[in-house]
């Protein structure tokens, strides 16, 4: 799947973690994550094949770093409006722990 993608220069690494949450997630670099519970819960290779191919599209789209760069402007109006760096730094933990997880 990820030879169709526009930036397949990235090599993808695909990691389960114990959880049984039903999620996957994908991060910086081509990290893709998938829990125990989405994997027990797919009734199929296709149900999976398509989650995978979601995170996938979430590397290739750049998401994570649109998402960085959000956050850095914020910190950045932050900072010219006068708040200090610890709002700055919470308003950085409120976007990593709320940031929207891929599968619900």
């Amino acid at each position: 799947m990820a030879f169709y993608t526009e930036r397949r220069q990235i090599s993808y690494t695909f990691q389960v973690i114990e959880d049984d949450g039903v999620n996957a997630f994908a991060t910086l670099g081509g990290f893709v994550y998938l829990n125990t519970g989405l994997l027990q819960t797919a009734d199929n290779e296709a149900q999976l094949a398509s989650v995978i191919a979601y995170e996938i599209a979430h590397v290739d789209r750049r998401h994570a770093v649109q998402q960085l760069q959000q956050a850095a402007i914020a910190q950045g109006i932050l900072t010219a409006g006068g708040v200090d760096q610890s709002a700055a730094i919470a308003l950085g933990v409120e976007l990593a722990l709320h940031r929207p997880n891929s599968i619900l």
